[in-house]
């Protein structure tokens, strides 16, 4: 069941060679790099976000995130499969995009 509430945001993170030349990525530890994307949304909406940047990333349009998780297209592009929370993510090239919770 799906919580009702607005404490769910996309961030993106990447390594800190590419973090510390995009911008808006700010230090998140020793291995990581992180911007947050969007936040106070809902879980519902935080995933048809994720699916509108993905299906911005492919440049092509699919129905849902199954279908974008069989996408094999672009190398460096990929949708995973729902973790069972209902959190997803796609990794384009060096950055990961990933719904987590507040």
């Amino acid at each position: 069941m799906e919580k009702m509430n607005n404490n769910y945001r996309i961030v993106a993170t990447t390594d800190p060679y590419h973090g510390s030349r995009k911008a808006g990525f700010q230090r998140y530890n020793d291995t990581t790099y992180r911007k947050v994307i969007e936040e106070g949304m809902t879980l519902r909406e935080a995933q048809k976000e994720l699916l509108r940047m993905f299906r911005e990333s492919a440049g092509r349009y699919f129905e849902n995130w199954g279908v974008a998780c069989w996408y094999i297209g672009e190398p460096g592009l990929e949708a995973y499969p729902t973790h069972e929370d209902g959190t997803r993510s796609f990794c384009d090239d060096v950055i990961t995009y990933r719904i987590e919770e507040d």
